[in-house]
This record gives structure tokens, C-alpha cells and sequence, in this order.
């Protein structure tokens, strides 16, 4: 008797998440041409799936402490709107999701997991840009918000909390005769005061308590052969050290028809996770890699894959990626952990893409 109730238990311990640590992500099951699906959330090693989100939702991103989804509820009136869910222990625990009721097209959790800074999409002035993006902080529980940045005269590229969230760094683009310039990095109080430039050029940034804010600096990208490289910016890296305002640069430019080198979250000894945009290739997903920056010596090391995948998750003792796909169709459509040089593949859910963890993620 004491055996099976030994073993209840370990079953037990198995199928149910555990509180804090945990994955959230799509099922890329019977959506070959859209990013929307059912939406889960599971253990560290993908044991253990609850249903979070319905057939309509898209983009979940965890909250740091693993107890809540925020994703995006598709609107054929009014686009992308902003929605919450708490993960159940249990699927038949589950609880309905809180409709937040932005329009939305990038998100960020607070630290302590109380609130979102949202992209908000806007209206363009000109049909030469795809649209304006401000940026709105939402209390989760009371869904009061504040507007930082209205989407009216600019894009807002990418958006970090401060580790004490009471501010955000963000990229910033003003529109200039119906196109847009090469942004800025701004921080901004999460009330609405404060605002100033941390750097006259950068954007999508990502902030560590230890070791500043990791950003990117757009450079048009010239590359020989390569009609379409031509036509796109190049991204190198730099970090700023919010307490002095001093910046220096991570990376060269020595990246071999690199489109993009865009910051995805530091490690402990301050070396930072990237995605590489690499134009070598334009075959889709061999074009998009991971890559690790090391700003102290300014190498950067690609971590490449035979079927692709970029940085969806770092474990908490930083040494595995969750790595994965963004889309349904095309490459792998797993999530998979790896060590820091891409070797020691352990898929953690199979037909699944666009994942984020909690802080506390130990695969």
C-alpha cells in the first residue's frame, strides 16, 4: 500500500506545474499559415501542459514569477488586443482570461510580475511605414494604464524594465517625411516622468541589474552580391551603464553580411545572448541563428543549428537556451533546450513555437 501511494505521489508531483517555474507556448498544431493557436503552460522540461489561452491567441510571455500568460487575442476589427491569464495547477482549475484591451504588438512584464509595458499600435502618417507603436504600461490587476508614449509621431523599438520597475528603457523612431529615422535609447519613470535620452542611437533593449542595459545600434548594412541585404539596417551592439550614462560598444562589425545583432538577455558573467540575422543564407530558418556576445573581447559566437531556431528562454543558472521557431510552417516545430554551444539538444515540447519561461526556468 505504501508503495502505490509512493508512487501516486511521484505522478502526482510529475503532471502537475510547479508554481514559479515554468514554460508558457503555442501549439503549432493544424496552423500552417498563421501564428494564432491554443496556448499551454507546463513544467520546465514540458511536462504537465494546461491549456491557458483560446484557438485565437498568440505571443504568450510569462511573467517573471511563472504564475500569469499575457498574450494577444486576434481581432479582424481591432487587431491584436492585450489579454492575461493566471496558469492553473490544473487544467480543471482553469481560470478565465482577463481581457486588457490594448492593441498591442510587443509586451514586457514588470519584475514583480504586477505589470505590462505594452507596444501599442497606432495609426502611420503616411503609408511609406507600416504603422506608429507607443508604449502603455497595464496594471494586470486593476487594468488601469498609463500612456508614456503615444503612437502617433513614432515607433517605439523594443522595451525593458528596470530592475527596481520604476522605469523602462525603450527605442525610439521619429517619423521624418513619411519615413522614420534611426532611433534613440529613452528611459522613462513608469508614471510618465522622467523622460530623457540615454543614447543618441539605439533600440531593443534589455536590462540587467549587474551588467546595464544591452541595446542595439542600427548601421546600414552594405554587402556585396546581396540585393536584399542592401535595403536593410544592420544592428551592432552596445552597453550602457544606466547609473554613469556611459556607453561603450560590444560588438565589431565582422559579421559577415550580419542583418541584425539584436540583445535577448544577459548571462551571469555578463556575456550576452543574441539573435543573428545572418544574410549569408536568406533560406528560411537557416538565416536566423542565436549567437553569444561577449563585450569584454567584442567576439561574438554564432550557435547554429541544421534546422534553425532563435532564443526563446535562459535557464536561471544561465547555461541552456530554450531555442525554437516562430512560426509554424516552416523548420522545427519543437522546443528544445541546449547548452551554450547549441550541442546537448533535449526537446522539451514537440509541436510547439513561440515560447517564453519564468525567471526561475531549471530545464
Amino acid at each position: 500500500m505504501r508503495r502505490s501511494i509512493l508512487i501516486a505521489v511521484a505522478l502526482l508531483t510529475l503532471l502537475a506545474p510547479t508554481a514559479g517555474a515554468r514554460i508558457a507556448y503555442q501549439s503549432a498544431k493544424n496552423v500552417p499559415y498563421t501564428g494564432q493557436s491554443v496556448l499551454y503552460a507546463a513544467n520546465d522540461n514540458g511536462t504537465g501542459a494546461v491549456m491557458i489561452g483560446a484557438m485565437d491567441g498568440y505571443l504568450p510571455r510569462i511573467s517573471p514569477d511563472g504564475a500569469k500568460v499575457a498574450w494577444l487575442r486576434e481581432n479582424a476589427a481591432r487587431g491584436a488586443a492585450l489579454a492575461m491569464t493566471v496558469v492553473p495547477p490544473t487544467e480543471e482549475e482553469a481560470t478565465p482570461d482577463v481581457a486588457l484591451g490594448l492593441r498591442c504588438v510587443d509586451m514586457a512584464w514588470s519584475p514583480d510580475s504586477t505589470r505590462i509595458a505594452c507596444v501599442t499600435a497606432g495609426r502611420a502618417p503616411s503609408a511609406q511605414v507600416d504603422s506608429a507603436r507607443g508604449l502603455t504600461i497595464v496594471d494586470v490587476a486593476t487594468k488601469a494604464t498609463t500612456t508614456l508614449v503615444a503612437p502617433s509621431r513614432g515607433q517605439v523599438q523594443g522595451v525593458a524594465w528596470s530592475p527596481d520597475g520604476l522605469r523602462v528603457a525603450f527605442g525610439w523612431a521619429r517619423f521624418a517625411k513619411g519615413d522614420y529615422a534611426p532611433g534613440r535609447l529613452e528611459l522613462i519613470g513608469v508614471d510618465g516622468g522622467g523622460r530623457s535620452v540615454a543614447a543618441p542611437a539605439g533600440a531593443f533593449p534589455v536590462w540587467s541589474a549587474a551588467h546595464g542595459i544591452a541595446y542595439a545600434v542600427e548601421k546600414r548594412l552594405v554587402c556585396t552580391g546581396d540585393t536584399f541585404a542592401d535595403l536593410q539596417p544592420s544592428y551592432r551592439m552596445a552597453i550602457l551603464d544606466p547609473a554613469t550614462g556611459a556607453s561603450r560598444v560590444a560588438t565589431d562589425w565582422h559579421l559577415a553580411c550580419a542583418l541584425g545583432l539584436l540583445p535577448f538577455g544577459f548571462l551571469p558573467d555578463g556575456r550576452v545572448v543574441a539573435t543573428l540575422l545572418d544574410a549569408a543564407n536568406q533560406r528560411y530558418p537557416v538565416g536566423i541563428q542565436s549567437a553569444i556576445v561577449d563585450p569584454a573581447t567584442r567576439k561574438t559566437t554564432p550557435i547554429r543549428f541544421a534546422d534553425g531556431g532563435q532564443p526563446f528562454g535562459i535557464s536561471a543558472d544561465g547555461t541552456r537556451l530554450l531555442i525554437g521557431m516562430d512560426f509554424a510552417e516552416i523548420g522545427n516545430p519543437s522546443l528544445r533546450s541546449v547548452d551554450l554551444r547549441g550541442r546537448d539538444a533535449r526537446v522539451i515540447v514537440r509541436n510547439a513555437i513561440s515560447a517564453s519561461t519564468a525567471a526561475t526556468w531549471v530545464p
